[in-house]
């Protein structure tokens, strides 16, 4: 999961890239992770360091949607907690 993404023929787009925060388009790593699922992001009132995303036009916690459940969307240091701590600047 670094903030660095394959390049040519074979990259893998919508990769979760910069532990797993963010997802892989075009080479870069520039999405928001909710874009993995298909998904937007949002925010919400409450003061927190977890993504959020919606879902049928209401904002969800990451640790309350089971696809991030997966594995591909682990973090340094969180093994066994849910939820995708947002980028560093997006705090």
């Amino acid at each position: 999961n670094s903030a660095v993404c394959p390049q040519g023929v074979n990259r893998n787009e919508r990769a979760p890239c910069e532990d797993a925060s963010g997802i892989c388009r075009s080479g870069e790593c520039t999405d928001n992770i909710c874009a993995a699922e298909g998904l937007e992001p949002c925010d919400t009132s409450d003061n927190t360091c977890i993504q959020y995303c919606m879902v049928d036009g209401e904002c969800f916690s990451t640790a309350r949607l089971k696809p991030f459940y997966d594995v591909k969307y682990s973090q340094e240091g969180r093994r066994g907690h849910r939820g995708v701590m947002k980028k560093h600047n997006e705090f």
